[in-house]
């Protein structure tokens, strides 16, 4: 377990993967949400400060925190990019529907 230290904010890090694994998925990934998140919790991994990290990446320092909770809970499947939405998608619509709506 890796710990993220800022002032007086210590969050645990999760030993879910090696930074050379983290590197591997990155390089695969197509998904630039979850390249930049594994960018976090990779420079977290070589002990980089929240700060530090915010800053060359620029987000903000709760956004480092929430990465860092989200691999905690779900590893490297809970950085990838919510498209959010119904599960099921849009339904079809039958197209007489519209037909009636016109006349």
């Amino acid at each position: 377990m890796l710990y993220l230290r800022d002032m007086a904010n210590i969050i645990k890090l999760k030993d879910h993967d090696t930074v050379i694994a983290l590197k591997e998925i990155y390089k695969k990934s197509k998904d630039e949400s979850q390249k930049t998140r594994l960018r976090v919790i990779i420079a977290v991994k070589v002990g980089k400060l929240r700060k530090e990290i915010a800053e060359s990446l620029n987000l903000h320092i709760d956004t480092i925190t929430n990465i860092v909770k989200k691999y905690n809970q779900e590893g490297v499947e809970g950085l990838k990019e919510n498209l959010g939405g119904r599960p099921e998608g849009n339904p079809k619509w039958d197209p007489e529907i519209f037909v009636d709506l016109v006349n």
